[in-house]
């Protein structure tokens, strides 16, 4: 019959293991989970980037193009039908 003590021993070393082992994935957890958020806040910012370069490109063109004939009545007649494509220098 086994020894309390090599019971206790071997009971030890088994919540031990079981502890390190749920300490490791729970900080390998958190880790993945903050790579993560950083990963989408990078993507986040990317994407408000681009909305706030088609908007300012678009904006420029309301304000060269369309603005000067915005008040007449003839603005269908005299405003180019196939003005320039308003580009940007990225």
């Amino acid at each position: 019959m086994p020894e309390w003590k090599d019971l206790f021993a071997a009971l030890t070393t088994l919540v031990a293991s079981f502890a390190g082992a749920w300490a490791a994935f729970t900080f390998e957890s958190h880790r993945r989970k903050r790579e993560k958020e950083e990963r989408n806040v990078g993507a986040g910012n990317r994407a408000i980037y681009t909305v706030y370069s088609q908007w300012n490109v678009l904006e420029q063109y309301r304000k060269e193009v369309l603005e000067p004939f915005r008040t007449r009545d003839d603005a269908w007649l005299n405003m180019a039908a196939h003005p320039a494509a308003p580009t940007s220098a990225d």
